[in-house]
């Protein structure tokens, strides 16, 4: 019972790290964010700041890998559920219920860390899309290779989500997905 108390306690802790991170960002650029800074915003002293974490990077990255997960795993939820063109279409109505969730929170990543942001977005859909190819895929070879498959898909959803959290183009859940569905043909499922 007390390892689970000390589970929660550094769960809080790092949770606390992380939200003080994000709102300092939304503030100042991360090069100008000191560790100080961080433990006197989530008012943890120091010396606990360093038992979780080397530096602020790593709270950074922390923090995107905590993002990565979740996202991967909204992303792959249900996937029983879904095959071929349906796999993909559920994906992106996913990843805009995400964005559309955390804005707040990836708007401050993407200002201050761009490209770090970038490749973690890049490397969940990948790993979202090879878990559901490979959960979805019945002993068949697809037409088209698997990584152009996934590059592909990848870069579309990748593009989408960084638009969404820029706000370049405002179109709703309903639009984006009907786009998708539109753009996605019947032929890049079909197996030989």
């Amino acid at each position: 019972m007390e390892k689970y108390r000390d589970d929660l306690r550094v769960r809080r802790t790092r949770k606390l790290l992380s939200t003080a991170l994000f709102d300092m960002m939304a503030e100042q650029d991360f090069s100008r964010i000191s560790v100080n800074d961080v433990c006197e915003k989530a008012m943890v002293h120091r010396a606990t700041f360093y038992n979780h974490f080397k530096d602020k990077d790593d709270l950074l990255n922390y923090t995107l890998d905590e993002i990565q997960e979740e996202l991967f795993e909204k992303s792959v939820k249900d996937s029983d559920l879904y095959s071929g063109k349906q796999t993909y279409i559920n994906l992106i109505s996913c990843v805009i219920d995400f964005v559309m969730e955390n804005n707040d929170k990836l708007a401050k990543i993407r200002k201050n860390c761009s490209e770090k942001m970038i490749f973690s977005f890049i490397e969940t859909m990948k790993r979202s899309i090879k878990y559901l190819i490979n959960k979805n895929k019945v002993n068949n070879e697809y037409d088209i290779p698997l990584d152009i498959i996934i590059n592909f898909f990848t870069g579309g959803f990748t593009m989408i989500g960084l638009n969404l959290i820029e706000d370049k183009k405002t179109y709703s859940k309903e639009e984006l997905t009907r786009f998708c569905d539109v753009l996605l043909d019947e032929k890049i499922f079909k197996t030989k």
